[in-house]
C-alpha cells in the first residue's frame, strides 16, 4: 500500500468518525429544539460546590480506570509496576477522541512496549479492559432496568450477571489460556472497573439533575455502551449524549446541554490525568 493511499484512508476514517459524532449531536439538537441559552443555563444553575464535586468525581472515575488498567497489565506480568501501566493509560486517554477506536490502544501500546512488555500482554490487557468495563456497564443497566420494571427483576438481574461473568470470570477461570499470570491481581482490576462506575454516574447525575434518576442512569449506561461500540466515533462523542437526551422526553433539550457540559468536565479531568502521568513518567526515568 502506497503512502498516499494510506494517508487517504486515514483522512477518510477521521472524517467519517467526526461526521458521525456531529450528525449524532445535530440530530438530537434539531429534534429537541435546544437553544444556546440551555447550555449557558447549565453552568448558571449549578452551585459552586456541585460544579467542583462533579469535576472531582469525573477525575476520580478516570483515576480508578487508570489504576484498574495498571492492575490489568500487572496481572499479565506481575513484575511490572501498576503505576506505570496507569500512567500509560492516562497519557494516552485523549487519543480516544481520534476517530478509529484504536488510537488510545496504539498510544499506550507504544508506551508499554517501550517499557519492555510483551505484545501478548499489551493486546490481552486492552481487550479484557474493554470486555470487563462493558460487562460492568451492562450489569448496571440490567440491574437498573430490573428495579424499574418490577415484573421480571430476577431475569434482568441474572442477564446482567451472566454478561459480567462472561466478560470477567471466564478469563479468570481460564487464566493461563488468556495469558493471565496472577488471578488475584486480575480480579482486583475487574472489581475496580465496576467501582469506577459509581463516581461516573454520580458526576453525571450532579450535572444533569434529572427528574427521574433511575431512568436517567439506565439511559446513561446503555448510552455509554452504545458510544463504546460505535468504534469509529471519537470517544463515543455525540452518541452517548444523543441517546440519553432523546430518551429523556420533554426535558431532553436541557439534558443534552447538561450532557455536553459534563463532557467538557470529563475532558478537563482527562487533561489533568494526562499532565500528572507525564510528570510521573518524567520523574521516574
Amino acid at each position: 500500500m502506497s503512502v498516499t493511499v494510506a494517508r487517504g484512508r486515514a483522512f477518510w476514517l477521521r472524517f467519517s468518525g467526526y461526521l458521525i459524532a456531529a450528525l449524532s449531536l445535530f440530530f438530537a439538537w434539531r429534534t429537541l429544539g435546544i437553544a444556546a441559552d440551555d447550555f449557558r443555563a447549565v453552568a448558571g444553575a449549578m452551585q459552586a460546590w456541585e460544579l467542583a464535586m462533579s469535576g472531582i468525581l469525573f477525575l476520580l472515575h478516570g483515576l480508578l480506570n487508570a489504576v484498574a488498567y495498571g492492575l490489568m497489565v500487572r496481572s499479565f506480568e506481575p513484575s511490572y509496576e501498576a503505576a506505570r501501566g496507569a500512567s500509560a493509560w492516562s497519557l494516552s486517554v485523549l487519543s480516544k477522541y481520534v476517530p478509529g477506536g484504536v488510537w488510545m490502544v496504539v498510544g499506550r501500546g507504544a508506551l508499554l512496549s517501550a517499557d519492555g512488555l510483551r505484545t501478548t500482554t499489551i493486546v490481552g490487557s486492552s481487550l479484557l479492559e474493554q470486555l470487563v468495563s462493558l460487562g460492568a456497564c451492562v450489569l448496571a443497566a440490567c440491574l437498573l432496568l430490573a428495579i424499574g420494571q418490577g415484573a421480571r427483576p430476577m431475569s434482568m438481574a441474572l442477564a446482567g450477571v451472566a454478561v459480567l461473568l462472561a466478560a470477567s470470570c471466564v478469563p479468570l477461570l481460564a487464566a493461563r489460556r488468556f495469558g493471565i499470570e496472577s488471578r488475584r491481581v486480575y480480579l482486583a482490576s475487574s472489581v475496580l472497573y465496576g467501582i469506577a462506575l459509581l463516581p461516573y454516574a454520580l458526576g453525571y447525575w450532579l450535572v444533569v439533575a434529572p427528574a427521574d434518576s433511575m431512568d436517567f442512569l439506565l439511559h446513561l449506561f446503555t448510552g455509554t455502551v452504545a458510544g463504546v461500540l460505535a468504534l469509529i466515533v471519537p470517544g463515543g462523542l455525540g452518541v452517548r449524549e444523543a441517546w440519553v437526551s432523546v430518551q429523556s422526553g420533554p426535558e431532553g433539550g436541557s439534558v443534552l446541554a447538561a450532557m455536553l457540559f459534563a463532557r467538557l468536565l470529563i475532558l478537563g479531568s482527562e487533561c489533568i490525568l494526562m499532565a500528572g502521568a507525564a510528570a510521573f513518567r518524567g520523574l521516574s526515568r
